[in-house]
């Protein structure tokens, strides 16, 4: 074997080996946001069934901007509670309507603002009554 041959096949091992890294950076990227987006999934969710728990006089006494403390099960983990803030948007729609948005921000590993939002409904009655009678 030449030395020209060694270069070349070490050249190729090289190539192999960058792409290789490249892809495994890349995949763990995607896994970071997939991960962070179920997280956030899951917070709004608890959040919503947490206010779906509530009785009209909670729901309808809530500020209309507030930054919530999210479930303890989440802030026990560390990265949770460091990277996810989650905020709640309460409107009224009329005298017996609330409108609430639940919006969770954090930055992904890649260092962008990542952002996920619910909005949801609700009724004094329930919204089945709302929606049949108008009140």
């Amino acid at each position: 074997m030449t030395l020209t041959e060694v270069m070349i096949g070490a050249s190729v091992l090289g190539l192999v080996l960058g792409g290789a890294l490249l892809v495994m950076q890349r995949n763990h990227r995607m896994l970071s946001a997939a991960r962070d987006l179920n997280v956030a999934t899951q917070l709004l969710q608890n959040e919503v069934e947490h206010m779906r728990l509530a009785d009209w006089t909670t729901v309808s006494g809530y500020a209309a901007s507030a930054t919530l403390t999210p479930d303890a099960a989440f802030t026990s983990d560390t990265q949770i509670r460091n990277r996810f803030t989650l905020t709640r948007t309460t409107s009224a729609v009329n005298s017996t309507l609330i409108e609430l948005v639940y919006t969770v921000r954090w930055t992904s590993a890649d260092n962008r603002t990542m952002a996920r939002s619910i909005r949801t409904r609700y009724a004094q009655y329930g919204l089945a009554t709302w929606y049949y009678t108008g009140s």
